[in-house]
């Protein structure tokens, strides 16, 4: 056999065998991610999708667009969802989320998005990064500003909404009415709190952009930075106010202790996980 021949062979055998490699490599990520989210969904009762988004119509009409996780990162994702999700009672998931949409890119009527509801399905649509809020950085987001979202459209919501509209300064609107995406065209995305702003009882610029912002900011602290929020509740009298209207709301939506501790639970690795009230 030739020997230019013999090469070709060796190199299409050499191809052969790294391609199979790469196939048992992408089967190996995929059963494992597959199985993750599928320990997740039995745990909380929620359904997880990566890849089949289902848009309600307005977003349609605005011309949504999504791009999925890619596969290789699924399963570090999955783990950054399990923190969050680890700071609510299964049962209390199980009641108001239906579906978690993971995404790497969302886009709104041309505006990007982190985080969005379909209140309609109980729906949460969530950006990977904005998973694994641990309470380490000041201006985290993630599931639970979106979750806020949907327990806001409960009846329990309209008595929040009069007794924390009398805790804001007098005179006092909202920039919009309702959050949307012309927040995010605005510009409207300061998520760092500052004494300021703390003083006359909102956590950061984006929470005077609307009333449900607002509230979800606070969710924010209220689930994934309990000790933050305690030491703003003590020096700042609005911000305490609001943080303790908002635990009786959590409270009266289901959201029951299992701890008796006040104190944080440790988790592996390290990670801290908030109270529950």
């Amino acid at each position: 056999m030739p020997g230019s021949r013999r090469s070709f062979i060796t190199l299409v055998v050499g191809l052969a065998a790294v391609g199979g490699a790469v196939v048992a490599i992408q089967l190996f990520v995929n059963a494992r991610w597959h199985r993750m989210a599928y320990d997740l969904e039995n745990q909380y009762g929620v359904h997880i999708e990566f890849d089949n988004f289902e848009f309600p119509l307005p977003w349609r009409a605005q011309g949504a667009v999504a791009k999925p996780s890619l596969a290789m990162f699924r399963p570090g994702v999955l783990n950054s969802l399990a923190v969050d999700l680890s700071h609510y009672p299964p049962e209390f998931l199980r009641e108001h989320v239906s579906t978690i949409y993971v995404f790497r890119h969302l886009s709104i009527a041309g505006q990007p998005y982190g985080g969005a509801t379909d209140t309609g399905k109980s729906a949460i649509y969530i950006h990977q990064d904005w998973l694994g809020d641990v309470g380490a950085y000041r201006d985290a987001m993630g599931l639970h500003h979106e979750l806020s979202s949907l327990l806001l459209q409960s009846p329990q919501a309209t008595a929040l909404r009069q007794r924390w509209d009398g805790i804001n300064p007098e005179g006092f609107s909202y920039r919009f009415g309702v959050s949307s995406w012309r927040n995010i065209a605005a510009g409207a995305t300061d998520l760092i709190g500052s004494p300021s702003s703390y003083e006359v009882g909102f956590l950061c610029g984006y929470g005077q952009t609307s009333w449900e912002d607002d509230i979800n900011t606070y969710a924010q602290y209220l689930i994934a930075k309990p000790r933050l929020s305690e030491r703003l509740a003590d020096k700042y009298p609005r911000v305490g106010a609001k943080l303790n209207m908002l635990r009786d709301f959590y409270r009266d939506m289901g959201y029951v202790s299992r701890m008796k501790s006040r104190d944080a639970s440790a988790m592996p690795g390290n990670i801290r996980l908030s109270k529950y009230f």
